[in-house]
């Protein structure tokens, strides 16, 4: 093999793996900016705790610890979760840390900065689960789409409300079986020491 040919064949091969790189890349830049989004949330709420702006409620603590758990435990999902969550997105129950933060051990005043931080991390959750891989694109890409299509489908037959019904109760009723489990491991909060001082 003379040195063109060589040439050439490095070229194919690097010009074959130019698209891998490229998703790599994406999917590391995604994945890096969902954890730089948490760290962000976390200080915020860690300097509104300690300044004394929120209250050290039940509510709040429960609230670090779950977005530092986020932070140690990230990872980039597989196509099963982006289903998961594309199945889930019609539920309207509140999760229970809402309750924990709407509940009387929480401070009127603090209530809505709470759930502020809440609605941000749940956001930065589903931004990262539909940008982070190739799985996320497609789904994201069957949103979009089924999105503008019913959008341009005015004269669509209206949806049975009973029918939609029984579709919640199955989905609640069967659901529950593949979600992890509602308290994950706790190894203790990033800040143990800063927020008891």
């Amino acid at each position: 093999m003379n040195g063109s040919s060589l040439a050439l064949s490095f070229m194919l091969l690097a010009a074959a793996l130019l698209p891998v790189g490229l998703i790599l890349q994406l999917s590391n830049w995604a994945h890096s900016r969902f954890r730089n989004h948490l760290w962000n949330l976390r200080d915020s709420l860690v300097d509104d705790l300690l300044s004394g702006a929120i209250e050290l409620s039940p509510g709040a603590i429960k609230l670090l610890d779950l977005i530092e758990t986020h932070i140690r435990d990230a990872k980039r999902h597989s196509f099963s979760d982006v289903m998961l969550a594309v199945v889930l997105l019609g539920e309207t129950r509140l999760p229970s840390i809402t309750d924990d933060m709407l509940n009387d051990r929480v401070p009127l005043t603090d209530r809505q900065a709470l759930l502020k931080y809440f609605s941000d991390f749940r956001a930065a959750n589903l931004e990262h689960l539909l940008n982070s891989s190739p799985s996320g694109w497609i789904a994201a890409a069957f949103l979009w789409l089924a999105k503008h299509t019913f959008r341009r489908r005015p004269d669509a037959a209206p949806v049975n409300p009973e029918l939609q019904k029984q579709v919640i109760r199955v989905e609640l009723r069967v659901m529950p079986e593949f979600m992890p489990a509602k308290h994950p491991k706790h190894n203790g909060p990033i800040t143990d020491s800063a927020v008891a001082a």
